[in-house]
């Protein structure tokens, strides 16, 4: 390969731009916890066509799922939560995602 780009010296996790490099505001990490919690939708309509009928089948199983009992044995999977971040973004950019975020959930979310 006679040419490379900035992009090609970074860790496969990190993807192809640098969000890194962004500033972070724990102003707004603070502003975002302290809303009030906004309670998922029903869905009470029917769906109108083959697409929504598709994507309303997925839904209730992915709703369903949520709601179920955990597994009784977890999966195996680093014990490091920096180490689970790498294989999620790096598995995301696997798939040609173009960009990937990572972070802690608020309680309200």
């Amino acid at each position: 390969m006679f040419f490379r780009n900035a992009a090609n010296y970074r860790p496969y996790y990190l993807g192809g731009y640098p969000l890194e490099s962004l500033p972070r505001d724990e102003s707004i990490v603070a502003q975002e916890a302290a809303r009030p919690q906004v309670d998922a939708p029903a869905y009470t309509a029917a769906p109108v066509g083959p697409l929504a009928e598709a994507l309303r089948e997925y839904l209730g199983l992915f709703v369903a799922n949520a709601a179920g009992e955990p597994a009784a044995r977890c999966a195996p999977i680093p014990n490091d939560p920096h180490q689970r971040m790498q294989d999620v973004k790096g598995y995301c950019y696997f798939m040609n995602a173009s960009q990937v975020g990572v972070c802690r959930m608020a309680e309200n979310a």
